[in-house]
């Protein structure tokens, strides 16, 4: 399963931890790529099977079979729309 995580702080690093120990696909963005690159370097040797790591730009979301944010604590609540079929847990 292709997932893609928004945030490379500690909740995305338990998450892309679990889901590669499932053989699981995890894509890391965010507004930082260096935070991106970090954490997918760090977890590359985590992953079992066919599990694989990469660090994208947002467009990943368009791929992915599960897209999981999880935003650091210093971002600001968003005043953006709500999200399209592409950003919505119902795809």
């Amino acid at each position: 399963m292709k997932i893609t995580i928004i945030g490379a702080g500690n909740m995305a690093r338990g998450i892309a931890t679990r889901a590669l120990a499932g053989g699981h696909t995890i894509t890391v963005t965010t507004k930082d790529p260096g935070k991106a690159v970090r954490l997918v370097d760090e977890l590359r040797g985590r992953a079992t099977g066919e599990g694989r790591m990469a660090a994208a730009d947002a467009s990943a979301v368009d791929t992915a079979d599960i897209v999981v944010s999880s935003p650091s604590r210093s971002t600001p609540p968003s005043s953006s729309p709500a999200p399209t079929e592409t950003g919505s847990a119902t795809k």
